[in-house]
C-alpha cells in the first residue's frame, strides 16, 4: 500500500527520469550459502541515489522493528514538496541479537532502494537454485559466516582489522598476545563468531591450543 501528497505530478516525473538512468548495481557480493553472486547494499545505494538526487529526489528508510522480524519503510521526497511513502518491508531476524537484527534490516534497506530504482540486484532463476537444493546441515564454520554476513559494513571492517591483528600475532609466534587480543576485544560469542570467520585455519587451532592450556 502506498501514501502520498495530494500531488505527485512533478514527483513522478522525475521518478521517471530517475529511473531511465538508473543501471542494474554490479553484484559485488556473493551468498555463503548458495554461491550465487548479489549486489550488496552498498553496490545499490551507489547506483540508485546519486541518480535520484540528480533529478531532486531523496530517499529516507526509517527503521522498523515488529516481534521476531526487522526491517525498514520508504519514504521518497521531491523538492517540491511531494511525497510518496511505501509500506515497511519486514524479514524474520534469524538471531534474536544485533547482528541478526542488523542482517534484516540491511536486506530490507536493499529491497527497498531496488524497488524505489526499478533496478536488479540479485540473481532471478524463478526460484528454481533455492527450490532444486537440498536443506544442508548447519556447520559451526556456517555459523561464524552467519555472524560476520550479519553485521554491517562497519562492523565487518573492524573485525577484518581484528583478525589482521590476531593472524599478526600467531605469526610472530605469540598465540599468547593473539588469545589476549581475542579475550579483549571479543565481548560476546557472536563477537567471537564473526572473528572466527575471518581466520585461517591454522590460526584458528593455533589459538584453540593457547586458549586450551
Amino acid at each position: 500500500m502506498m501514501r502520498s501528497s495530494d500531488s505527485i505530478a512533478a514527483l513522478a516525473a522525475a521518478l521517471s527520469a530517475a529511473q531511465a538512468e538508473i543501471v542494474n548495481p554490479a553484484f559485488d557480493a556473493t551468498n555463503p550459502h548458495f554461491g550465487n553472486g548479489y549486489a550488496s547494499l552498498a553496490a545499490v545505494r551507489n547506483e540508485v541515489l546519486p541518480k535520484l538526487a540528480k533529478h531532486g529526489l531523496s530517499l529516507l528508510q526509517p527503521l522498523v522493528a515488529g516481534e521476531g522480524s526487522a526491517g525498514c519503510g520508504t519514504l521518497l521526497l521531491h523538492k517540491s514538496g511531494e511525497w510518496l511513502e511505501l509500506d515497511p518491508i519486514l524479514f524474520p531476524v534469524a538471531k534474536p541479537n544485533a547482528h541478526g537484527v542488523a542482517g534484516a534490516i540491511t536486506y530490507a534497506r536493499r529491497i527497498g532502494l531496488q524497488a524505489v530504482g526499478a533496478c536488479v540486484g540479485d540473481d532471478d532463476d524463478d526460484g528454481n537454485t533455492a527450490a532444486a537444493l537440498p536443506a544442508k546441515p548447519i556447520t559451526a564454520k556456517q555459523t561464524a559466516q552467519d555472524e560476520f554476513d550479519a553485521l554491517p559494513p562497519e562492523a565487518q571492517a573492524v573485525v577484518r582489522e581484528w583478525a589482521m591483528e590476531t593472524i599478526a600475532h600467531v605469526e610472530g609466534n605469540r598465540p599468547d598476545l593473539a588469545a589476549a587480543f581475542v579475550a579483549e576485544k571479543c565481548e560476546t560469542a557472536e563477537d567471537k563468531l564473526a572473528l572466527w570467520s575471518q581466520l585461517p585455519p591454522a590460526v584458528r587451532a593455533a589459538l584453540k591450543k593457547e586458549m586450551g592450556k
